[in-house]
């Protein structure tokens, strides 16, 4: 229970039981709260670029098919930067090509091309745990 509403966090997300309904919470947004993130100067949308001109940011490739499959807009919300490069806590030290959303993470998967799973949700139930201290 946290500020008297019913959480449980899975691996990729969490959810919220708010008035009777179940909701997904953004976890995009707090945890890249404090970081700095560089701009690109919004130049339209094309057949494979979706460009954000409120955030400054654009969808693109992999993840923008990934984002408009999988209902992005209601889901994942805006992009917060481009695509860069980091690690996303799997214990593997590995960096992979990510992009923050809102809502969530998407992570690009080279060894998963063709396999309809290169790009999968970041691990940010997780890392919402461990950021609170409740998991190590």
């Amino acid at each position: 229970t946290e500020n008297g509403e019913q959480w449980q966090y899975f691996e990729r997300f969490a959810l919220v039981l708010d008035a009777g309904t179940v909701e997904s919470v953004r976890l995009g947004g707090p945890l890249t709260q404090g970081r700095a993130f560089a701009t690109v100067s919004a130049s339209g949308s094309t057949p494979t670029t979706k460009c954000f001109p409120a955030t400054d940011h654009t969808v693109a490739g992999e993840v923008r098919a990934c984002w408009v499959t999988h209902h992005g807009a209601p889901l994942l919300g805006t992009p917060l930067l481009q695509v860069i490069s980091e690690g996303n806590g799997d214990g593997t030290g590995r960096r992979y090509a990510v992009q923050w959303f809102e809502g969530d993470r998407l992570e690009f998967h080279p060894e998963l091309t063709g396999t309809g799973y290169s790009v999968e949700l970041g691990l940010l139930g997780k890392q919402a745990l461990i950021a609170q201290g409740w998991l190590s």
